[in-house]
């Protein structure tokens, strides 16, 4: 579970969230049931916007990810 640095939520910019979130997924997520989150508490000064944007952006990246890899790994997928 985590690791998006607290900073991506009020000092970076997005671009650099979406790298640390499309470099999470990839690590972490294929057969793992990882939980994308941030590495600690959102900061005070994080915007609703950039709130918004990790969460949507996330989730984007998450379905797409998954599709490509059930046509790379099936078998992570069977019952």
């Amino acid at each position: 579970m985590g690791n998006i640095p607290t900073t991506f939520f009020g000092k970076r910019t997005r671009q650099e969230m979406e790298k640390a979130i499309r470099d999470c997924i990839e690590t972490a997520a294929a057969g793992s049931g990882y939980i994308l989150a941030s590495g600690c508490e959102i900061p005070m000064d994080s915007t609703e916007d950039r709130i918004d944007h990790f969460f949507n952006y996330g989730r984007q990246y998450g379905r797409q990810f998954m599709s490509t890899l059930k046509e790379r790994r099936p078998e992570l997928f069977q019952q």
